[in-house]
């Protein structure tokens, strides 16, 4: 408790940060900056290329060995580059951020040698195969950066921090099994909802909005064809406008997929947009969807929520800790009742009011102040 009352120096460790943009990079900035507004001092420490200041944020970027496309560190020259800056900084905690991150395990055992506490957060659903798959390897990668590294036989407890969380009631239950422990926690992302509330924009054709990456993990292919489909419901005056805010690597499949389908002048791809700008754009929707199935929380649910936006996406992973079932919104299991609640939901002024009535106090729970 008394390390608790007085400030802190916190380090955030990640192969990755900003300016690469991504869900775990956005929760890294606002959890360092709502820290920071505490009184704590946080430095990120990554090895993605940037600035060595970020919105205020003091980012460590480690001029080491990475694998090539996936950017994951790797090599002695991580392992003493962490040690010389724990050092340096002498730092009160260490706090690691997802499972694959080579980074935030090799920090752990370097601090476990220094005596430094540790937590480690978790922001994805993985999938059975990438669960069994950590589960095997966490205790190989321990064993091998023992031996290489410091000459001595280390298992998982050497890279196990003294505190783990996930990010959702999900993505916890799957770190238990990974951890070979009950002792996990649910740390959610929060949310400042001053930022999100805002007055609604009035206009004459109803509006859907979604923010994503475009990436295959995302299913923005399913989002466009769930549209058509959604179409196939409604009158030609009841169609949407649908505004997707991202970019990726499906962005050209997308673009294609919607000339074929002849929804060019229903959908807008509006690229990835500063994370400042997207309150004025939910400002203006009136259904907010999201296609992914494995989501470990759903950061942009959790804004459109507090924007007072209700949702339609689909029941795995995280988002059911931020929206249930026919009161803020709807999950659906398959990608047909996506589009049909979408269709609904269009077609019933009673949906739209008990729900809009539904999400204008956001979720407690999950503001910064609860969080930190």
């Amino acid at each position: 408790e008394a390390l608790h009352m007085r400030p802190l120096k916190i380090a955030l460790v990640c192969d990755w940060f900003l300016p690469r943009i991504g869900g775990i990079e956005i929760n890294m900035q606002d959890l360092a900056k709502n820290l920071m507004a505490q009184g704590h001092e946080v430095h990120v420490i990554t090895a993605l290329p940037g600035p060595q200041w970020v919105d205020n944020i003091r980012v460590h970027r480690l001029d080491v060995p990475v694998i090539p496309g996936v950017k994951l560190c790797y090599g002695k020259k991580t392992l003493f580059e962490l040690e010389r800056l724990f050092n340096e900084e002498n730092y009160d905690l260490i706090h690691g951020h997802y499972l694959l991150s080579t980074l935030a395990h090799i920090s752990f055992l370097v601090a476990r040698r220094m005596r430094i506490p540790t937590v480690f957060t978790h922001h994805s659903i993985n999938g059975p195969l990438h669960n069994r798959v950590a589960f095997f390897i966490l205790p190989y990668l321990a064993s091998v950066i023992g031996t290489l590294f410091f000459g001595v036989r280390a298992s998982l407890k050497h890279i196990k921090p003294d505190r783990i969380a996930g990010v959702s009631r999900a993505v916890a239950a799957d770190l238990q099994k990974i951890y070979r422990t009950k002792d996990v926690v649910v740390l959610p992302n929060g949310i400042d909802p001053a930022l999100w509330v805002q007055p609604k924009q009035k206009h004459s054709r109803f509006q859907i909005t979604s923010v994503m990456r475009l990436c295959k993990s995302k299913h923005p292919l399913k989002l466009i064809r769930a549209i058509a489909q959604v179409n196939e419901q409604l009158t030609a005056k009841q169609r949407p406008v649908v505004h997707i805010i991202g970019d990726g690597s499906q962005r050209r499949k997308m673009e294609k997929l919607i000339t074929r389908l002849g929804l060019a002048e229903q959908i807008t791809l509006l690229g990835t947009r500063p994370h400042m700008e997207i309150p004025s754009h939910l400002a203006q929707t009136d259904l907010f969807v999201l296609a992914s199935v494995r989501e470990g929380f759903g950061l942009a649910v959790l804004e459109a929520r507090t924007a007072g936006i209700p949702v339609v996406a689909m029941n795995h992973g995280g988002v059911s800790d931020i929206i249930s079932n026919g009161t803020e919104g709807f999950l659906t299991d398959t990608y047909r009742e996506f589009a049909n609640r979408i269709a609904e939901y269009i077609q019933s002024q009673q949906l739209q009011k008990r729900f809009t009535k539904n999400v204008e106090e956001p979720p407690p729970d999950l503001t910064w102040d609860a969080v930190i």
